[in-house]
Parts: structure tokens; C-alpha cells; sequence
């Protein structure tokens, strides 16, 4: 949770290269949740990174196939 809500904040404040590096760290230490794959792909659709947003995305299903987004 902590790890989610600091890349939060980077992505507040438009540091979208330093929230995608926070999220990786909480998919390493968390494999098992759903959230940072959701979140990374939400931020690389933002960021007009289609390909990287849906793979992401589908990692989050992968991980938790009943995962709503």
C-alpha cells in the first residue's frame, strides 16, 4: 500500500518514470497482487504507451483472473 500510494504521488507531481520504477519494486515484492500491474498500466496508458498499458493490464489478470478494474 505504501509502495502504491508513493507512486501516487510521483504521478501527482508528472514523474512518471520514477512511479513506473516505485510500481515495478512493489510487482517484485508483491507478485501476488493484482494492484501495481493495474496501476503501471493505467500510467502507461496515460502516457500514450499503449502496448506496455495492455500488457501490464493483462499481467493484472494473469495474477488475479476475477481482478475488476
Amino acid at each position: 500500500l505504501a509502495y502504491n500510494k508513493l507512486a501516487f504521488t510521483y504521478i501527482k507531481m508528472r514523474e512518471f518514470e520514477k512511479a513506473i520504477e516505485v510500481l515495478k519494486r512493489y510487482a517484485h515484492l508483491s507478485p501476488a497482487d493484482a494492484n501495481p500491474f493495474d496501476t503501471m498500466g493505467e500510467l502507461y496508458l496515460r502516457m500514450g504507451r499503449l502496448n506496455e498499458a495492455m500488457a501490464k493490464y493483462k499481467e493484472a489478470v494473469e495474477v488475479k483472473p476475477d481482478y475488476f478494474f
